[in-house]
């Protein structure tokens, strides 16, 4: 997904893979006219759609709320209108930052968000980085991870079937995990000279 530096949409290409059925998505979009194809097997959809102002792609909903006049701050509640990339559709949806935990040795937001019916927990870095998220309603769970070794934890997925989805496998070392992981333990401070009496 590509957006401008204010969110407005550019393009996106979603491809979903349901046992040996592929779908895929592509939209682009000039101006507040979105154009959406959709390859199903051997059918070609093509439709046009004109977005209201302020509507973004739904994989950005953090970053619109980092750019908003209240940033991401505990408490603070926002309500949007966002494109789900799976459909190509908007819907209404709902983001509210609860407060503040620690995963990882990292302080990060809570956040609470309903979209398209759903609900969703996400933690997320005051970077914008999402390092984990759940939806209880749908028993799906997601969390960054340091390396593709624990990523897998033992399951063999096929790479032809990454490639297809991804475009290539991925790495996954460009979160902060991962960056944590790499730079190792951080070194004990040793102590500094005991308080002077006078």
């Amino acid at each position: 997904a590509r957006s401008t530096a204010s969110m407005q949409p550019l393009s996106y290409n979603y491809t979903s893979l349901v046992g040996a059925k592929a779908e895929s998505i592509d939209a682009t979009f000039k101006g507040p006219q979105m154009t959406l194809t959709v390859r199903s097997g051997n059918s070609v959809k093509v439709s046009k759609k004109t977005l209201k102002t302020g509507v973004f792609l739904s994989r950005f909903l953090v970053y619109v709320m980092l750019q908003s006049k209240d940033g991401m701050k505990t408490k603070a509640k926002y309500d949007y209108e966002a494109i789900a990339e799976e459909d190509g559709a908007v819907y209404k949806g709902e983001a509210y930052v609860q407060g503040r935990e620690d995963l990882a040795g990292e302080s990060v937001f809570k956040l609470l968000s309903t979209f398209k019916g759903t609900q969703f927990v996400g933690l997320v870095t005051s970077k914008g980085e999402v390092l984990a998220s759940r939806s209880p309603s749908l028993s799906i769970a997601s969390e960054v991870v340091a390396d593709a070794k624990d990523a897998m934890n033992g399951q063999a997925v096929s790479q032809q079937t990454l490639k297809m989805v991804f475009g290539d496998v991925p790495l996954g070392k460009e979160n902060g995990i991962a960056r944590r992981a790499a730079a190792g333990p951080e070194p004990e401070k040793a102590p500094g000279p005991p308080p002077s009496e006078g």
